[in-house]
């Protein structure tokens, strides 16, 4: 009921504007997308009369922010208003006279045909139950079972001649009938079978170009002009939810004394409902549906504490702050409400409460909020309403890198290549996917991060087999410590490196060392083997330079003290 009340008031507001509106044919010419949505623009041209003149735009997207719709000139005139509404018109019924005379006429002659034989099948159906009713009556007659009439042969046998000849008669005109029956029932089968083939050709030469009530965005501008003005430019233009692009990116690297070509690729769909066809497009970094609202911290009150029942000592500290901070947590979540926050919390006692992404969700941008970026594609582009997205050319770029090898032997036994890019701030890049081409070889791919805090970019190209290295646990003792109730595991780790090639090689080589936020483990480096020390993560480099060939060994030591029935993983 609710349906049809909006349809009813939908047809009587578009009645009430139609005495005064003028529909108008217009086409989209550009579109912008964002990282999440994209405007439209769509222009018509159009005549002016000195007053007021209403123009209505028709047939747009399924979907339209209705906020963000527009509408601007190229003349002298004032737009005074810009209505939006969603119309339900009423589905366009077929004609019959999109069929040819002779098909109509055979349509009416089969439905005239039927209704003669549904009367003649009902005559025959009726002369059939009165010839069945005269010979029950015949069969079931009492002449010769009469007590007072002295039967003589003679008599009998008339009798029984009289009731053959009757009975005959009977049967053969129900036979007659039940034929005729027969015959009738293959004429009407005919008929409709024919009927049907007709209706059916009805239906696709003249099909209902609305089969339900289907809405439909419409437009309306009101505009105010001093003067006749006639072919003039209305555009409006509008943001719809269902667009959108991504950044993709080629690597390529011919060598580690050459400059990077990097190529700037771009993922874009639109799921308009309308087709777009060789229109100009735009590239933004900007995100309509980002939260604009500065954040607000709520108050933090820590004395409000969920207390709750005593743990083992053991574990009496981190139970009871994972609750209390749990707690916390689930309260500032319900104050932040919906606000999308653009930098992280940072908290002193990291140790005492959860990770700061289960506080409130957080999505960090390093650029400034009002930084918006534009591509403009130089080529026009077709395309088609499809959630499948297309790949599209944005840009190259020729950058120079420094390149690092790095070896981790405790994961891999190859090196790597790393490409160290500087002043990548100024290329406008965003977090995507990279496919990386080392000397015109596929190498992987990995995933651009602009978002860290490093003054260069760094972007793994791969393996290089040049250089190798082998890690050996030479030494794993663990024993007791006289006079306490303490242990110590004394480990020795052994690094052979090797540079298989006839140049010299300079490469970082990485492995770590234990680290303890309990103070019951006590961890201590006895031979570092001159690494620089993380003391944080625990991570050891050493910063090579191999000769040709050249093979160099590199041990380190560290023990590990804490109580006897400690399991050290």
């Amino acid at each position: 009921m609710k349906k049809i009340l909006c349809i009813l008031l939908s047809l009587n507001i578009s009645i009430a504007f139609a005495q005064d509106e003028i529909a108008v044919k217009s086409k989209i010419t550009r579109a912008t997308f964002f990282l999440e949505g994209a405007q439209v623009f769509r222009s018509a041209t159009v005549d002016l009369k000195k007053g007021n003149n209403k123009f209505i735009f028709r047939n747009l997207s399924d979907e339209i922010i209705a906020k963000s719709i527009q509408a601007t000139g190229t003349n002298s005139y004032i737009i005074l208003d810009v209505a939006h509404w969603i119309s339900y018109p009423l589905p366009e019924l077929s004609s019959a006279h999109a069929l040819s005379p002779q098909v109509i006429k055979e349509m009416k002659t089969m439905k005239d045909s039927l209704v003669i034989m549904n009367l003649i099948t009902e005559q025959n159906n009726n002369k059939i139950t009165h010839l069945q009713s005269e010979k029950n009556i015949v069969i079931n007659n009492n002449l010769m079972v009469q007590s007072d009439i002295n039967d003589t042969l003679p008599i009998l046998k008339e009798a029984l001649l009289f009731y053959r000849a009757k009975l005959d008669e009977i049967d053969g005109e129900i036979y007659k009938h039940k034929i005729r029956q027969n015959t009738i029932a293959q004429t009407t089968t005919r008929l409709n079978t024919r009927l049907n083939e007709l209706k059916t050709y009805e239906s696709q030469t003249t099909t209902t170009k609305s089969s339900k009530f289907e809405k439909q965005h419409e437009v309306l501008v009101t505009i105010f002009s001093e003067r006749d003005i006639n072919d003039t430019k209305l555009e409006i233009n509008y943001v719809i939810p269902n667009a959108g692009w991504s950044p993709a990116y080629d690597i390529r690297a011919n060598g580690t004394d050459e400059a990077i070509t990097l190529t700037y690729k771009a993922n874009i769909y639109q799921a308009s409902g309308t087709d777009w066809e060789n229109i100009p497009i735009k590239l933004s970094t900007f995100n309509p549906t980002n939260c604009n609202l500065k954040p607000e911290l709520p108050v933090w009150d820590v004395s409000k504490v969920s207390y709750r029942q005593k743990f083992p000592s053991s574990i009496k500290m981190k139970e009871n702050k994972s609750a209390e901070y749990e707690y916390d947590d689930k309260k500032s979540m319900k104050t932040m409400g919906n606000v999308t926050m653009n930098t992280q919390l940072e908290l002193t006692e990291a140790s005492s409460i959860i990770q700061s992404e289960k506080v409130v969700k957080v999505e960090v941008d390093k650029h400034p909020s009002f930084t918006n970026i534009e591509f403009d594609i130089e080529l026009p582009c077709n395309l088609k309403s499809s959630n499948k997205s297309i790949l599209i050319f944005v840009s190259t770029t020729t950058i120079n890198a420094a390149y690092q090898r790095y070896l981790v032997p405790k994961l891999d036994k190859q090196s790597y290549i790393v490409a160290k890019i500087g002043g990548w701030e100024k290329l406008n890049l965003l977090n995507g996917p990279v496919n990386i081409y080392f000397k015109n070889t596929y190498m992987g791919e990995t995933l651009l991060d602009v978002w860290s805090p490093s003054d260069s970019l760094q972007v793994s190209l791969g393996r290089n087999q040049s250089v190798i290295a082998l890690r050996n646990k030479i030494k794993d003792e663990t024993k007791n410590i006289p006079l306490s109730n303490l242990k110590s595991r004394e480990m020795t780790i052994e690094l052979t490196v090797k540079n298989t090639n006839d140049n010299e090689e300079e490469i970082i080589l990485q492995d770590q060392q234990p680290i303890s936020t309990n103070e019951k483990f006590k961890i201590k480096l006895n031979d570092a083997a001159g690494a620089k020390i993380n003391a944080i993560t625990g991570l050891l480099e050493w910063e090579l330079k191999l000769a040709p060939k050249e093979t160099r060994v590199i041990k380190f030591t560290y023990i590990i003290e804490c109580d006897r029935d400690a399991i050290i993983e």
